[in-house]
């Protein structure tokens, strides 16, 4: 899938993909280097969007084949019923979003009582008020001590 994206997005009207090392040189600017030649890039906004590797995690009693990531989410044929994932980071919010709009009962469990609170805090209270907006959604909280 991973292929089959990268090669869609070399496609898409408007957009310009350059692989290579890139580094901040200045507010709004970035060098790139690509094959030993450099290129400087400005944009009033810029996404970091590295990618990321799941972690997997054992969950006593569930069956492997029943452990799914958000790499290996997109091989299935047929939308779940209920879905739950653990955690509630950028990753698991991608996928709540997307599943709950097909019509998936998702459930997610955290540490932190609202979304994204560890890592964008200002964007937490925001994402939790419109993930309670859709009938599909519960996020249930483990607590650090306990539940």
């Amino acid at each position: 899938m991973r292929d089959k994206e990268t090669e869609e997005v070399e496609h898409v009207e408007n957009l310009t993909l350059i692989r290579g090392r890139a580094k901040f040189t200045a507010p709004k600017k970035l060098g790139v280097t690509q094959n030993g030649i450099s290129h400087e890039l400005t944009a009033e906004n810029i996404v970091i969007a590295t990618g990321s590797r799941p972690r997997m995690i054992d969950i006593p009693g569930l069956p492997d084949e029943m452990i799914l990531t958000n790499e290996s989410l997109f091989d299935l044929t047929n939308a779940p019923k209920h879905l739950v994932i653990v955690g509630a980071g950028v990753i698991a919010l991608e996928m709540a979003f997307a599943f709950q709009k097909i019509g998936t009962k998702v459930t997610m469990f955290a540490l932190d009582r609202r979304p994204l609170m560890t890592p964008i805090p200002e964007a937490s209270e925001a994402i939790q008020a419109e993930l309670e907006k859709t009938r599909h959604y519960a996020l249930l909280r483990h607590g650090r001590k306990g539940v």
